[in-house]
């Protein structure tokens, strides 16, 4: 609350007072950004008001399997919580409960399956429908014998995958400034992660029956497990991988933050 005052009332003075010292050499363009100075400040000061009165929608969402013998699920979600985990769905693809709706997509093509899973709240509309306390909160539980590809971007979120009993083929991740923890499967044969983080806190956890390939680039803190993952080069990797019925080939690219790989 106090923040949101303080950087809305100086923001605001900021622009008055640029716009001001531009009144002796008046120029549309000058005048242009001191304006949206004010804008913004009004906006961030006139949240409150906003959002007296919205409804916070919450959306259950269930799609039927419907013959389907492998999906590919694609995640576009903003600032919250993630919470993805696996179940025995014998007649569903997937179920999950939305705080802040979502809009679904999904379409079924020589037994495979398409979903898109997106945020209502648009940018726009964003800051005043949302507060600290009410962030995109999804949980969501995905069939655990269907052999999977999964795609998120996220922004400044917490995301927890927990697909231990999963048959996630790929995870592809584009995530902002957040905090990420996954638990790879422990019987899926081959699993690809590509991650690419800006200002993230990543965790994965491996299981001790699955052997992994890791390669992390960017300027970030590492912690990977040196007894079980053997660094060569730039690349650390299980002792067999290569003749390893379940293995993991990893990908890290971020920005700064911290990878923790155990």
């Amino acid at each position: 609350m106090r923040n949101r005052i303080f950087w809305g009332a100086v923001l605001i003075i900021l622009g008055l007072i640029f716009l001001f010292s531009y009144q002796l050499g008046f120029s549309m363009w000058s005048m242009l950004w001191p304006f949206a100075l004010i804008v913004i400040g009004s906006w961030i000061l006139l949240i409150p008001v906003l959002s007296q009165g919205i409804e916070i929608v919450k959306d259950e969402l269930s799609i039927a399997l419907e013959g389907a013998k492998q999906a590919t699920i694609k995640i576009e979600h903003g600032a919250g919580t993630i919470n993805l985990t696996t179940a025995d769905l014998p007649s569903m693809l997937l179920n999950g409960s939305f705080l802040g709706g979502v809009k679904s997509f999904n379409s079924l093509s020589d037994g495979k399956s398409h979903v898109k899973l997106q945020s209502k709240v648009e940018f726009m509309n964003f800051l005043p429908r949302f507060q600290k306390e009410q962030k995109l909160i999804w949980d969501l539980s995905v069939n655990r014998v269907i052999p999977l590809k999964i795609k998120m971007e996220t922004g400044a979120s917490d995301n927890h995958l927990d697909l231990r009993d999963s048959q996630l083929k790929e995870l592809h991740l584009e995530t902002g400034a957040s905090t990420t923890e996954i638990f790879l499967p422990e019987n899926a044969g081959e699993t690809k992660v590509q991650i690419e983080s800006g200002a993230s806190t990543i965790r994965i956890h491996v299981p001790q029956s699955v052997a992994a390939r890791i390669k992390v680039e960017g300027l970030i803190g590492k912690s990977i497990d040196s007894k079980r993952f053997q660094k060569d080069g730039d690349i650390y990797q299980s002792v067999g991988y290569a003749d390893a019925k379940n293995h993991a080939d990893i990908k890290i690219e971020s920005g700064v933050g911290s990878i923790e790989i155990n």
